[in-house]
């Protein structure tokens, strides 16, 4: 059976806006020759926003349309028809990554929950009545231009997480015993650098399960005139197990996961935005047995409580 290839020749795939993105097709054959009506190449980029039935409602996601939009286009004949000779054919082609007409700049490959950017590269050989259209694609990854910009002076937020700051669901028992975890985190990141900062527990009356380091994307994506927000987690990093010694400063150094985060960016359409979230779970009682059936053998869950405080971040690439 005849099958198509399409191959980048940098092996990470990642490319910079108005390089030139270069690879090969490879065509193979078991006949002696494959006749067809010429090979296309088409390179695109789209920005895909979804609604969240959480923040419109069910019914009003199902029927609102959101549009991709489009940051990449090129379209062009790799081979004109005619015949290959079997075995295997190569075939070099080269694109540049310029934007769209619709579109001022390409933006960072990002996969989120309800925006993504996404490039990809597609690779069409058109045959005969009858015979099966060849088709390969293959992803690739869009990055900033790096050194643009020198890297941001850290910028330092302090915050102390309290009862006094927490909704009245914490509980009446927490709030009497009392806690406070204070510290600093940078809000200006560089995407290739870790979040950094430091935090401490000055005094905490409630058994303290663990304290978390959160990275949370906030995304909106209008619609009906109106932006429909949603706040997702990308990564929980424990920075404690249990309750660590009061005073002690406990140093923040988060990597950013590369295709779960990207510059903070705000459009017309949407916008994608983060934060760092210290979070702090609180064994609020005894552990209790539970069984999923009668004979399986039971052990101890403790029931938690979380009290959490988010911190704007600012991300950049440099």
């Amino acid at each position: 059976m005849s099958s198509v290839e399409v191959k980048l020749l940098r092996v990470d795939r990642i490319f910079h806006p108005g390089e030139l993105l270069e690879g090969i097709i490879t065509v193979r054959t078991p006949h002696p020759t494959l006749p067809h009506l010429g090979i296309w190449v088409k390179a695109e980029g789209t920005v895909n926003l979804q609604l969240s039935s959480k923040a419109l409602g069910v019914l009003e996601s199902l029927y609102s349309n959101v549009k991709p939009i489009p940051l990449l286009s090129s379209h062009f004949e790799a081979a004109p028809a005619g015949q290959l000779e079997g075995p295997t054919n190569q075939i070099p082609f080269s694109v540049k990554l310029d934007p769209a007409e619709s579109s001022s700049v390409l933006l960072e490959t990002y996969h989120g929950a309800y925006v993504s950017v996404t490039y990809a590269i597609s690779v069409e050989v058109r045959r005969p009545v009858l015979k099966r259209t060849l088709q390969a694609s293959a992803e690739f990854i869009i990055e900033g231009p790096r050194g643009r910009r020198p890297p941001p002076d850290p910028t330092f937020v302090d915050f102390a997480l309290t009862p006094d700051n927490q909704p009245e669901a914490l509980g009446s028992a927490i709030r009497a015993a009392g806690f406070q975890v204070s510290g600093r985190v940078a809000t200006r990141c560089c995407l290739a650098e870790p979040l950094t900062g430091e935090l401490r527990l000055d005094h905490c009356g409630t058994q303290l399960h663990s304290i978390d380091l959160q990275v949370l994307r906030v995304e909106a994506v209008r619609v009906g005139g109106r932006m429909a927000t949603e706040v997702t987690d990308v990564q929980t990093t424990q920075i404690a197990d249990g309750a660590p010694p009061a005073g002690l400063a406990l140093p923040l150094h988060v990597v950013l996961p590369r295709l779960l985060t990207c510059p903070t960016l705000s459009a017309d359409a949407f916008s994608v935005a983060f934060r760092a979230r210290v979070q702090l779970t609180f064994i609020a009682e005894p552990p209790r047995k539970w069984a999923l059936r009668p004979d399986a053998a039971t052990e101890a869950r403790p029931d938690t409580v979380v009290a959490s405080l988010d911190v704007p971040l600012h991300l950049l690439r440099c």
